[in-house]
């Protein structure tokens, strides 16, 4: 089934998901209701648990949404950071993606992923906002490596790929701006498939880069 997040203009509901079956049949309309202003929610980022439960991230609405695979409303989470004056603050949530049973958020705000259990518990934070190497100065796409947990974060406006390990911890980066294999134009978007391979909308190159983390089948060595 294709899921596709729709804003709608002139209608009481701002947004909606249609589902259509693989030959673009559509088969239902989700639309939001159930938590505080959900007729003005619009899914910025989708993602699904090994359940079939759908999460869609809200963007400046500063809200996870989790529906049951029957579009049923199961929880929100608003995940907050605290001000330097001990005020409680919302934080944008522009990705989202799920291992397991973890719910990983990302801030374009704060620069952060967000980490929570399935009972939308925070149990980890990672990323640091800035310009700099090792930093996220405008955070856009999230994926994580389904079998080993390593996290991958798009920097929009530094044009590469911040790479975290399991817990968390900064390993390294790769990109840069330009146009020849392996740099970027402001990408935007990011996934990673059961094999490894990474693939990255390379946003004003116009092209989809893939990547493979792993090495696999590999005859080196071998006659």
């Amino acid at each position: 089934m294709i899921y596709v997040s729709e804003e709608i203009s002139g209608e009481k509901y701002k947004g909606q998901i249609t589902v259509f079956d693989f030959i673009g049949r559509k088969k239902k309309t989700i639309k939001f209701e159930g938590f505080p202003d959900a007729e003005a929610f619009l899914a910025r980022d989708m993602a699904f648990d090994e359940q079939g439960n759908l999460y869609l991230a809200g963007g400046s609405s500063c809200r996870l949404v989790i529906l049951s695979k029957d579009g049923k409303l199961i929880r929100t989470i608003e995940p907050v950071e605290k001000s330097n004056n001990g005020e409680e603050i919302k934080v944008d949530v522009i990705g989202v993606t799920t291992r397991k049973n973890l719910i990983y958020l990302l801030s374009e705000w704060q620069g952060h992923v967000y980490v929570y259990n399935n009972k939308g518990e925070r149990i980890n934070v990672f990323g640091k906002k800035g310009g700099a190497p090792g930093k996220l100065s405008r955070a856009q796409g999230l994926t994580i490596d389904p079998l080993e947990g390593t996290s991958y974060v798009i920097d929009y406006m530094r044009h590469t790929i911040l790479i975290y390990d399991l817990k968390g911890h900064f390993i390294g980066e790769f990109g840069g701006e330009g146009n020849k294999t392996g740099w970027f134009s402001y990408p935007k978007d990011i996934s990673i498939d059961n094999r490894g391979r990474l693939f990255i909308a390379d946003t004003f190159n116009r092209r989809v880069q893939v990547f493979q983390t792993k090495l696999e089948n590999t005859n080196i060595g071998k006659d």
